[in-house]
């Protein structure tokens, strides 16, 4: 299937970029074949990011929640200093948490 979609994409002017197309398999399947398009080996994983969501074979979420987690305190901490400079009010403080931290940790979060 993956051969026919790269022949079909040749012919409307569309490429595969096959560094960065992956393969991730369930866990019924054997994950020790390999699939070739143009004599490149395809890459086979048991997780990836895409479109900022880590996509996994666990059945458990915690790695996802702790990436998250991760990023919003980052970005917290970036935020942080602003704050600290200029005394800001506490609704102004919890704004900017609302509008610029909650985002980045629940994006995704309903898929």
């Amino acid at each position: 299937m993956l051969h026919d979609l790269h022949q079909h994409s040749l012919n409307v002017g569309l490429r595969m970029n096959k560094e960065k197309t992956k393969i991730m398999t369930s866990k019924f399947e054997d994950s020790t074949a390999t699939i070739e398009v143009d004599g490149h080996s395809l890459e086979n994983v048991k997780s990836y990011v895409y479109l900022r969501q880590l996509f996994s074979l666990d059945e458990d979420s915690t790695t996802e929640i702790k990436r998250r987690t991760s990023r919003a305190r980052s970005k917290f901490g970036r935020l942080s200093r602003y704050s600290q400079d200029v005394k800001f009010p506490f609704t102004l403080k919890k704004k900017i948490f609302n509008q610029c931290v909650m985002p980045v940790f629940l994006y995704g979060a309903e898929t």
